[in-house]
């Protein structure tokens, strides 16, 4: 953990020895110290948002290869950057980069991951090559370190390390925290099969007393490229630990791992099924049937799709619509999980993005509560978060990196002002 202000050239030291690992295997990382240029907000595309579990501060992470925070300022209930962030080894290019971030529910474990830096490969003072991984450049080893997750304790600043993908993560998500027993981590990745020479996708299950996967799943998971899957974790006692994981290949899977390594079901969904949310027993995937997007309410015992349970999204002439970011929330504080937020794409050119709220309460259910125009031209995959209790959501994914933050109240009342999250920074994309 560093500390930094914005706008401001901090000296990082980014070596192994920088990170306090509890793990027996330092991480790799830069020899030497270098200078980075703090923004004092993204720079990269934003890939992981979480609250904390009281709203007051909010947690971001992406391409730009930090976790930056902001504190909810009491007096104006404005977010403000946070004088620490939370800071993962990088390398040139996108070697560091986070693709997934996840905060446990009491608030203590941020899991973070993506594509790890790889010992041996050329630093930012190095000249070398960049070797074809198909010609065997990455031993196991190095594919350990690519897909190397941290896991911050957010009250003492210790470091752990989980190794065990053999690729980069692309998604995580916790089990809901339980009294008296160890926090679970669900990571889903890409993990390199020797057999094959390809990728394959692969899940884990991670007890964080433990540096190694308690239980994996990859048989038959097809590699989901870059494509960042959706990923939900219920638990119910010890023993009924689930996972429901929306892989984007028109199918739903849901597994067990703690009754069975290898038990995982699938039922059909939708196209593009890559986005899915969950709130207790509450289960929402989001995809495409036809030209319509769709949203599914699944059971879990048993596990099927309720038939009652769909909210379609029909195309608007000629332009379709489909879901690409979900959450559930509260439309009152500290009330019940009555709300879906969607990001739903348009497909025209250029693409564009809106947001839905939409009534999950039995009398009304499918019912647009609130409907708002958000941006046009991206073709990144959206993120959001909802503050727990009810109060703020949290969406992210144009081209200028900014994260929005809107009161949910303001959003039912048709008040669409958020609060714009953004550095002062400029992207350059195209160098010749």
């Amino acid at each position: 953990m560093t500390h930094q202000r914005p706008a401001v050239l901090w000296l990082l030291l980014l070596t192994a020895g920088a990170v306090r690992a509890q793990a027996p295997l330092l991480p790799p990382g830069e020899r030497e110290p270098f200078l980075r240029l703090e923004t004092g907000g993204p720079t990269a595309v934003v890939t992981g948002l979480a609250f904390s579990p009281d709203g007051q501060m909010l947690y971001a992470a992406g391409w730009d290869k930090v976790v930056r925070v902001w504190v909810r300022e009491p007096r104006t209930g404005r977010y403000l950057l946070a004088p620490h962030a939370y800071r993962v080894p990088i390398g040139p290019g996108l070697d560091g980069a986070i693709n997934a971030l996840a905060l446990s529910s009491d608030g203590t474990w941020l899991a973070v991951g993506g594509r790890g830096v790889v010992r041996g490969e050329s630093g930012f003072r190095d000249v070398g090559l960049v070797i074809p991984t198909a010609i065997g450049s990455l031993t196991p080893e190095r594919r350990l370190d690519r897909g190397l997750i941290y896991v911050f304790n957010t009250r003492t600043q210790a470091v752990r390390l989980l190794r065990g993908h053999r690729g980069q993560v692309l998604s995580l998500a916790f089990a809901p925290s339980r009294p008296g027993q160890p926090p679970l981590l669900v990571s889903v990745g890409q993990d390199w099969d020797d057999q094959t020479g390809k990728y394959v996708g692969a899940v884990r299950l991670w007890d964080l007393t433990r540096d190694e996967p308690q239980q994996a799943f990859q048989d038959h998971l097809p590699d989901p490229g870059n494509t960042r899957p959706g990923l939900v974790v219920t638990a119910n006692g010890e023993a009924d630990v689930s996972a429901g994981l929306a892989w984007g290949d028109g199918r739903f899977r849901l597994w067990l791992p703690r009754r069975d390594a290898a038990a995982v079901q699938a039922q059909e969904d939708g196209r593009f099924n890559s986005v899915a949310a969950a709130q207790g027993s509450l289960v929402l995937t989001g995809s495409m049937v036809g030209y319509s997007g769709r949203l599914q309410v699944w059971s879990l015992n048993p596990f099927r799709a309720d038939p009652q349970g769909q909210v379609v999204f029909p195309p608007q002439g000629s332009v379709a619509y489909f879901p690409r970011a979900l959450t559930l929330l509260s439309s009152k504080p500290n009330g019940p999980t009555d709300l879906a937020a969607v990001v739903l794409r348009a497909g025209s050119q250029p693409p564009s993005y809106r947001l839905d709220l939409i009534d999950l309460r039995p009398t009304s259910f499918g019912q647009v509560r609130a409907r708002l125009d958000l941006w046009k031209g991206s073709l990144k995959q959206p993120v959001m978060a909802a503050a727990p209790g009810g109060t703020m959501l949290a969406v992210t994914g144009n081209d200028e990196f900014e994260i929005f933050l809107y009161p949910i109240a303001d959003l039912l009342a048709g008040k669409a002002e958020p609060q714009r999250l953004r550095g002062v920074g400029a992207t350059f994309r195209y160098v010749a």
